[in-house]
């Protein structure tokens, strides 16, 4: 989702310029190898610009500093962490990782004019500048939240370290300056998902261990149910439970854009859910938990969640006539026709309007190994991972240089993905099937690689081994788009033709079309004749 960095535009504007991205998180024993994952993609509402990765260095500071925000300035701390940030906050260099889904919320009946000086990019950077845990993170969140007041959409943070991972939600206040939030701890061997709706329900309010100072399951902040009462949400005394997506959740109806992206996410990690893809009021009938037992979850597995577009679902986006021949999961953004037919498409997790992906990956410190994002920009199924890591102390030029869709650029990563995508237009069915086997083999050479790394590994080793990988992959794409082009070129690789259930389409007209005739014989026939 593209970053607000102006609060010079009113609330119901910045509504209007929200996108939507999806992220999940895999706890620790959920996985195949004690990893913690968080994945992220940052969509926009029409093609992105190009997408880079930044390091922002770690710092000392003086006393009496300040630190700038979207909407002035607060005080700074002595010392900030190092992190990597892709437009919001992703990664620091003590493993606490971040993934953001913009969300909505029911207006606030009577509100007073938001004072605040937070918006979702502010926090999320904040977090991975001055917290190590995901726990303290939280608590740093919803601090500064509450006390310089948070003015931005409804959001959703995912939260994590190695050890443990939360889901965030935060909303404005109706008050002038403050925050409404809340979080749930991701049980260990679960997994949990959000796709640009709230998903966290039930909150015991009557447990011993219920509040932002407790331990348990769930953190909120103190302002949540008065403010829930206050504004007719919420009817105390009718239940010692508290339904936050109920209670605050914006919009209703299917909301399939959002849930049934969350219905795709939970099959695929955790297949033996008896989950429906279908439900009446996502806010009200509650179809999908807020987090899902699952096991045995593998980065590659991570990997094919983030390049999902319903494959092998009935809601396939390379089926169909949508798909067309070439069996095309690409739904362009809504131009003319859009304008004069009204309907709407599936929306899948991985489309081109990605401005960047992500998969975090962290284990605990005794292991010796390194916190990690593995990062693409662009589409996620037509890139490859790139793996690195906030202990570096440069990122390579490919990653990190700005580059415009101007003109094709052969040393940016962003470029090699974005020309191997539209390539694959052409015939969809049979190159990105060819792409897929050679990408595993790609990937499977980068994990081998990444075994040799650990935690010892001094940053400007990392620099060069996990920089040359990083070009390695520029390079490969590029390889691939021409060896693609040389296979498939004028529809080859073999007579690939056309489908059958398509040429049989009557909006085709195949079947109606010219009288075939024998081209052999009136060939026969000139030669005779001369």
């Amino acid at each position: 989702e593209m970053p607000r960095w102006s609060r010079a535009l009113p609330f119901l504007a910045l509504l209007s310029s929200s996108s939507a991205c999806s992220t999940f998180v895999v706890t620790s024993a959920a996985s195949d190898d004690g990893s913690v994952f968080a994945a992220h993609s940052n969509d926009w509402g029409s093609s992105p610009a190009p997408g880079t990765l930044q390091l922002v260095p770690s710092a000392d500071h003086a006393p009496n500093a300040t630190r700038a925000v979207s909407g002035g300035s607060i005080p700074q701390v002595p010392h900030t962490y190092q992190y990597l940030t892709g437009g919001y906050g992703s990664l620091n260099e003590h493993g606490l990782g971040i993934a953001e889904s913009t969300c909505s919320h029911k207006p606030w009946p009577n509100s007073t004019a938001n004072k605040g000086i937070l918006n979702i990019v502010d926090l999320s950077r904040l977090v991975l500048e001055r917290a190590r845990s995901a726990r303290e993170g939280i608590e740093t969140l919803g601090a500064l939240a509450e006390t310089h007041g948070y003015r931005d959409n409804a959001e959703s943070l995912l939260v994590v370290d190695s050890a443990e991972a939360y889901v965030f939600h935060i909303l404005p206040s109706p008050q002038a300056v403050g925050a409404v939030w809340a979080a749930q701890k991701v049980p260990d061997g679960h997994v949990a998902a959000v796709t640009n709706a709230f998903t966290i329900r039930e909150i015991d309010l009557g447990g011993p261990d219920a509040g932002a100072t407790g331990e348990g399951e769930f953190l909120f902040s103190s302002n949540m149910v008065p403010a829930a009462v206050s504004a007719g949400f919420y009817a105390p005394n009718t239940t010692s439970t508290f339904d936050f997506t109920r209670v605050f959740a914006g919009g209703s109806g299917p909301q399939y854009a959002s849930g049934r992206r969350m219905w795709r996410i939970y099959t695929l990690l955790s297949p033996q859910a008896n989950l429906s893809s279908t439900y009446d009021d996502y806010i009200l009938d509650a179809p999908y938990p807020a987090t899902l037992p699952a096991s045995n979850v593998s980065l590659p597995l991570a990997f094919r969640v983030m390049r999902d577009f319903y494959n092998g679902t009935e809601y396939a986006l390379d089926s169909g006539m949508a798909g067309g021949y070439a069996g095309n999961p690409t739904r362009w953004s809504p131009g003319e026709g859009e304008q004069r037919v009204k309907g709407s498409w599936e929306r899948p997790i991985s489309l081109y309007r990605s401005q960047i992906t992500f998969v975090i990956q962290l284990r605990a410190a005794e292991s010796g190994l390194l916190p990690l994002i593995h990062y693409s920009p662009n589409a996620a199924y037509s890139g490859t991972y790139v793996a690195l890591t906030p202990r570096m102390s440069a990122l390579p030029p490919c990653v990190c240089n700005g580059t415009s869709w101007g003109r094709i650029e052969k040393w940016s990563l962003a470029w090699a993905t974005r020309y191997l995508f539209n390539l694959m237009q052409v015939r969809w069915d049979r190159m990105y099937p060819s792409l897929d086997v050679a990408r595993a083999a790609f990937e499977d050479e980068t994990a081998a690689l990444l075994a040799q790394l650990d935690a010892s590994t001094p940053p400007h080793v990392l620099d060069h081994v996990l920089g040359s990988r990083a070009a390695e992959a520029v390079a490969w794409l590029w390889s691939q788009s021409d060896a693609l082009m040389v296979a498939f070129a004028n529809n080859g690789g073999g007579p690939a033709g056309y489908p059958a259930w398509w040429l049989a389409s009557p909006e085709v007209g195949y079947e109606q079309g010219p009288a075939a005739h024998d081209d052999s014989s009136t060939i026969r026939t000139i030669r005779t004749r001369s």
